[in-house]
């Protein structure tokens, strides 16, 4: 049996058991696992992979290996890149606090869902930090 075949098999037992929605979220974030998002900043040309792991090796100071990098908006400069393991990309996403003062953001790459979710939480971290009280935003907190 290929592995499509077991793939398939799969997703109708769980199709069966209405977990469908479920199974895709969880595959949907294992696929976005080791991906960044970069907004702003000057990542137009070609060359978008080793224009990324320049900007990484620059201005976070982490040196790294881009497995895949593509340009999702133009007009807004979004793009969105695989870094090659877990561990480097916490270790991107630990330094890009050095990017402070510059127009040049980095978040994880989240799905739909997890967007939303993370939206209503900076919306309650915001209405905290209204009150006085110190709220900070964690990952996946």
């Amino acid at each position: 049996m290929s592995q499509f075949q077991a793939t398939l098999l799969k997703l109708l037992h769980i199709t069966c058991n209405g977990d469908l929605e479920q199974h895709l979220e969880k595959l949907k974030k294992a696929e976005r696992r080791n991906n960044i998002v970069i907004k702003g900043g000057k990542l137009q040309g070609s060359e978008i992979p080793a224009e990324v792991e320049e900007l990484l090796k620059n201005k976070v100071g982490i040196q790294t290996k881009i497995q895949d990098a593509r340009l999702v908006s133009e007009k807004y400069v979004i793009v969105v890149a695989k870094i090659e393991n877990w561990d480097t990309k916490r270790a991107i996403m630990k330094q890009k606090n050095k990017l402070k003062g510059s127009k040049t953001f980095i978040e994880d790459d989240y799905t739909k869902q997890e967007s939303e979710r993370q939206k209503k939480i900076r919306g309650i971290a915001a209405a905290e930090k209204g009150k006085g009280v110190e709220a900070k935003v964690g990952y996946k907190k």
